[in-house]
């Protein structure tokens, strides 16, 4: 299963590789991203994929760099062209839920 999401994400995003110029995507690492021996976090198992991202033209920020409370806002999701939600195991508040969704 981790596999197969790390493939998807990786699909969708070669997507907009071509529009990618400047496109801005925020990536969550606070959400339990490093719980256990996880290492879902882009210094870490994701390394490899924000590279790409970086070298096609994306600028990733983490959710720990731009968000004091570490909280996924619609206010926060406004400047941003796309969002990763890499296997957090932490659970989102409802209002999270309701932001990411509407993002999406």
């Amino acid at each position: 299963m981790k596999k197969l999401s790390v493939l998807i994400i990786c699909f969708l995003l070669s997507t907009m590789v071509a529009q990618a110029a400047g496109k801005l995507v925020l990536y969550d690492d606070k959400h339990g991203q490093t719980a256990g021996n996880a290492d879902w976090i882009p210094a870490g198992a994701y390394s490899e994929m924000v590279d790409m991202l970086k070298g096609n033209g994306f600028k990733v920020e983490t959710l720990s760099e731009v968000s004091e409370d570490f909280k996924i806002t619609p206010e926060l999701l406004e400047k941003y062209d796309a969002l990763i939600l890499a296997e957090p195991n932490n659970p989102y508040s409802d209002a999270e839920q309701k932001a990411i969704v509407d993002f999406v």
